[in-house]
């Protein structure tokens, strides 16, 4: 994400107030990495004289556009309780940005060149408001699915039933767009006699499997109440699906050919069930957690304790896998020895890309404050920006640390 503001700028990232370098003037840019599952941005820009307006744009890692700053954004000049929340409600002070023609802004003769040429300068309607709030509500980039079956498909997106064109006929392919945070798919299909079958996969929008249908799923021959939703625990009636080789389904010579080519045609173990219900429960993909600390760490992932290996020496790095819906993270890290110290950390994509990486936006104390590792911790004077610290062990790459971001800073209170 790039953003500029002129004249301050503070800003907002699901709710947690995020300090980056540049907010303060108007004629530096600031950027930072937001995970792709960012759900909500906010912008509070004060005007301290003359020109006023705020530009941003956020892209993903090929280069291409996520969001501009347009008329898409919602802002106001008061700053409503919870205004900078996802599921807050916008009233009636809660407008569509205005555009603005900041003399300096509009053109590429400033470091504000590198943000995205669609962007716009945004403000409320009024040029007389000194501080300016804008909202943006991201929805996470869809996946596509596709399904077909034999005879007679019903399919659920999270407990939800979802009517789609194709679904009545077993020769129709059904697609579909799903949130990426989808929790759970079913399928149910009615058999009218003959061939049977079920076949699908999700992509996502560079084309890669999600899922398609195999052994990972479930299926049974009675729909159990709340079978469709995530939560649903599954009896002894329901098993690992069984595969079918549908002589049509099996080849490419049909709708079904643009389903992924890993797909498999699944049912139950019973050929003489006319109707199957099958389920499909989607974790959010991981992300990759790398940290080490000089000399004795330990380790919180939204506030509960995680042991790993390497936790315990300086020169071991840890390596987990956390949910990509973390929303906090906390280390201690105790200097026994002497000498050196120092906490060292970077957190990627499935992609590889940088989630986050120790710098000064986190925050550190020499106190554990009661509560001090869980998301709605508030934190006292005690905390600060952490400080950077030049440990003459880490510097080096030639070591098992050389695997995390280059990006990464060792910070120290």
């Amino acid at each position: 994400m790039k953003m500029v503001c002129d004249d301050e700028m503070t800003l907002w990232v699901d709710g947690v107030q995020t300090d980056v370098d540049g907010q303060g003037v108007y004629d530096q840019v600031s950027s930072l990495n937001i995970p792709s599952i960012t759900q909500v941005l906010g912008i509070k820009c004060v005007n301290i004289r003359g020109h006023y307006g705020i530009m941003a744009a956020v892209e993903d890692t090929r280069g291409d556009d996520v969001l501009v700053t347009d008329d898409s954004w919602s802002c106001s000049n008061t700053a409503d309780d919870g205004w900078e929340k996802e599921d807050f409600v916008e009233g009636e002070n809660w407008n569509a940005a205005s555009y603005y023609n900041h003399r300096d802004y509009i053109t590429d003769n400033g470091p504000w060149s590198s943000i995205s040429a669609n962007r716009q300068i945004i403000w409320t309607d009024s040029a007389a408001d000194i501080t300016v709030y804008c909202r943006k509500v991201l929805p996470l980039p869809d996946y596509t699915m596709k399904a077909i079956c034999d005879d007679q498909m019903a399919l659920w997106v999270d407990g939800v039933q979802t009517d789609v064109d194709g679904q009545g006929v077993w020769n129709q392919m059904s697609t579909l767009d799903i949130p990426a945070t989808t929790q759970v798919l079913g399928i149910k299909c009615v058999n009218r006699g003959g061939l049977y079958g079920i076949m699908a996969s999700v992509q996502d929008v560079a084309g890669d499997d999600v899922l398609v249908t195999d052994d990972s799923w479930s299926c049974s021959n009675a729909a159990d109440d709340g079978w469709e939703k995530a939560d649903f625990v599954e009896g002894e009636n329901w098993n690992a699906a069984s595969y079918y080789n549908h002589r049509d389904y099996i080849t490419d010579n049909g709708p079904w050919s643009s389903i992924s080519a890993n797909r498999q045609i699944i049912w139950t173990d019973s050929a003489a069930d006319i109707t199957v219900y099958c389920r499909k429960v989607l974790p959010l993909p991981d992300y990759t957690m790398k940290a080490i600390c000089d000399d004795q760490m330990a380790l919180w992932v939204d506030g509960v304790q995680t042991d790993v290996d390497g936790q315990g020496v300086w020169n071991q790095m840890s390596t987990l896998d956390i949910p990509a819906t973390t929303q906090v993270l906390g280390i201690k890290c105790v200097n026994g020895h002497g000498g050196p110290y120092g906490i060292m950390a970077a957190v990627q994509d499935v992609a590889g890309d940088d989630v986050l990486v120790t710098d000064d936006s986190w925050s550190c104390s020499n106190a554990a404050d009661d509560g001090w590792e869980k998301a709605d911790f508030v934190e006292g004077d005690n905390w600060t920006y952490a400080s950077s610290y030049s440990n003459s062990g880490y510097i080096p790459d030639g070591a098992p640390w050389s695997s995390m971001s280059v990006n990464k800073q060792i910070i120290w209170t």
